[in-house]
């Protein structure tokens, strides 16, 4: 069976003007998780990528709208941008490999009650 991948943002690191505002200013790194599922069992890869993404439109000072709107999306695929397709498809092989090196085992014990 082919393996399903499932990206997801865990936390984003900001700058902000603290003369200004407290604001997410500029989104400078996000750590995320990768997750390869066989149909049988899965595995994650976790890590984290240098981003530069503004959140002052026009460069004016921000309200913290444009964070508050931001998608996971839009940061998965800035994300995605900044690996590169070269570098996701060796985070894919190996998640790859670990999942094939990884077993389940299906045992029927004794149920407590029983014995």
């Amino acid at each position: 069976m082919a393996t399903t991948y499932t990206w997801k943002i865990d936390s984003l690191d900001c700058t902000a003007n603290i003369d200004i505002d407290t604001d997410c200013d500029i989104i400078t790194s996000a750590i995320w998780t990768l997750t390869g599922n066989n149909g049988t069992i899965s595995t994650s890869i976790t890590s984290k990528t240098p981003l530069n993404i503004n959140m002052e439109p026009n460069g004016e000072q921000s309200n913290n709208e444009p964070y508050l709107t931001l998608l996971e999306a839009d940061v998965i695929s800035e994300i995605q941008h900044a690996l590169g397709t070269n570098q996701i498809a060796q985070i894919e092989a190996q998640i790859d490999s670990t999942l094939n090196t990884m077993t389940v085992n299906t045992i029927t014990p004794a149920l407590p009650w029983a014995v």
